[in-house]
């Protein structure tokens, strides 16, 4: 991923392809019908060009459009562990079994390091499938799982708060003091990644896969203490509201059936 703007109810990603191509993309909830023209081009375009990053990669000097826009829907985390039952000689490795949002981009990796850890297994114990099939299990009801949680946590919490901005209230994040880790929504952890170095490293760290999800652990109680002191989370200058932004698809769109 080439870079995000996140804002209360959306956001606006971007990523890198082959040969010079790249995918600019909004995302916000299913049932937000107040973005759903976001689907047609001449509204898809306007509301990119108001924000700072998608006007970059949108800049007709810079680019132009090869498709129309194209609707990704049903991005669900899913873990599906191999039955017991299954004969010990078949198996199911990458998403199969597993699959996170692909904000995320972590499907690849985990894929790859699924294949090797049965590779490996092989190896180990050439003649004993059934040591495969306990050895790969063991890696994915562990570490597999582990990041199958972790974006599901990241996106219960970001969904819990984008419903919150569409509903016109302010989005879900703790004001005891001092907050408490349990309800301290992960999305929020990370975005402190931009004003304290610490959580940076660890975010970072967490982003490329790194450390194991728990590893973010360690720096909930540097957050914890930021919100105490009244920090939140912020648009970046150039990311416009959800009001701004459907302002925008109210002036080139008609409505959606």
């Amino acid at each position: 991923m080439v870079g995000v703007e996140e804002a209360d109810g959306y956001a606006l990603l971007v990523f890198p392809h082959d040969a010079g191509t790249f995918t600019v993309a909004f995302v916000h909830l299913p049932g937000d019908r107040a973005l759903a023209g976001l689907r047609r081009v001449p509204v898809f375009e306007s509301a990119a060009r108001i924000m700072s990053l998608g006007a970059a990669w949108t800049d007709p000097n810079f680019a132009e459009p090869i498709s129309g826009v194209t609707v990704m829907s049903g991005l669900r985390n899913m873990f599906r562990p191999l039955d017991p039952a299954v004969p010990v000689g078949l198996h199911a490795l990458g998403d199969t079994v597993c699959t996170t949002n692909p904000h995320f981009g972590r499907g690849s990796s985990l894929a790859v390091t699924h294949a090797l850890r049965l590779v490996q297994a092989v190896a180990e114990d050439p003649g004993d499938p059934a040591a495969w099939r306990d050895r790969v299990d063991a890696w994915v009801r562990g570490e597999l799982r582990s990041w199958f949680d972790d974006a599901r946590q990241l996106d219960r919490a970001r969904a819990a708060a984008w419903w919150a901005a569409v509903d016109g209230g302010a989005q879900a994040i703790p004001s005891m003091s001092p907050p408490s880790p349990a309800s301290l929504p992960r999305f929020v952890l990370l975005a402190a990644a931009g004003v304290d170095p610490t959580v940076a490293t660890a975010a970072l760290r967490h982003m490329q896969m790194t450390d194991p999800p728990e590893a973010l652990d360690a720096v909930e109680p540097r957050v914890t203490d930021l919100i105490t002191q009244g920090w939140r989370p912020s648009r970046s200058p150039g990311v416009p509201t959800r009001a701004e932004l459907v302002e925008t698809i109210s002036a080139v769109s008609v409505p959606v059936r």
